[in-house]
């Protein structure tokens, strides 16, 4: 609750900041105005949506409606998705890998499992070195599980704060820092669909100098 409040307290604090100075006259409401605190608004439904499903998962109410999925298609629209995104960050994305692998069907809630993806591509934007690298993503299928890997750029994740990533609101100081935007609850959430799947997620220093996700889930017959 403590970090909760913590994590509240923050845009809260700028949104009532701005409107009393505008309400003052020291700021104008113009566009620039308005759009920051749009921007705030947008941060605290942010964090109020993450928590929210994090609720549901902890009380056994979070709803999964799992099919038969094709995980790599899902994967690959997710990457379409986020185009803009990495052209905007002048970072290069290798997923070639992932059409090697062809159809690799699983049993899983295609909405869930775009929010993994989601999630996933996001913190590459947000925390990757601009200009300066990218991701390359890699996928080993075997006989009756499928492996993804996402490895990132720098900057790099020390040992000791790789498996506290998984914690809520855990940030790792100055390069994951509360600056960047994000909620501190991205991976808590990977976390929590890969595992609702019977998949396992882990972190590792990846060989491109930043940080490693590994995602196995298993693969139907």
């Amino acid at each position: 609750m403590s970090d909760t409040s913590h994590e509240l307290r923050t845009p809260l604090t700028v949104l009532r900041s701005h409107l009393l100075a505008v309400q003052d006259g020291v700021f104008t409401a113009d566009t620039k105005r308005i759009n920051l605190l749009i921007n705030q608004v947008d941060n605290l439904s942010h964090i109020v949506d993450d928590l929210a499903q994090l609720a549901q998962t902890d009380s056994v109410n979070l709803t999964y409606n799992n099919a038969r999925t094709d995980l790599i298609s899902i994967f690959e629209q997710s990457i379409e998705n986020y185009t803009a995104r990495f052209k905007e960050r002048e970072l290069n994305v290798d997923s070639k890998s992932l059409t090697k692998a062809g159809k690799c069907i699983i049993n899983g809630d295609e909405e869930r499992l775009i929010q993994l993806f989601s999630n996933l591509l996001e913190n590459t934007c947000r925390y990757t070195h601009k200009g300066k690298g990218g991701q390359i993503i890699l996928a080993n299928k075997r006989p009756n599980n499928i492996e993804l890997i996402l490895q990132d750029s720098a900057p790099s994740v020390l040992p000791n704060d790789l498996q506290k990533l998984f914690e809520r609101f855990y940030r790792v100081e100055k390069s994951r820092s509360r600056e960047h935007g994000g909620s501190g609850l991205g991976l808590a959430l990977c976390k929590q669909i890969v595992e609702a799947h019977g998949g396992q997620i882990s972190l590792h220093n990846s060989q491109l100098g930043g940080l490693e996700v590994k995602i196995t889930l298993t693969l139907l017959g």
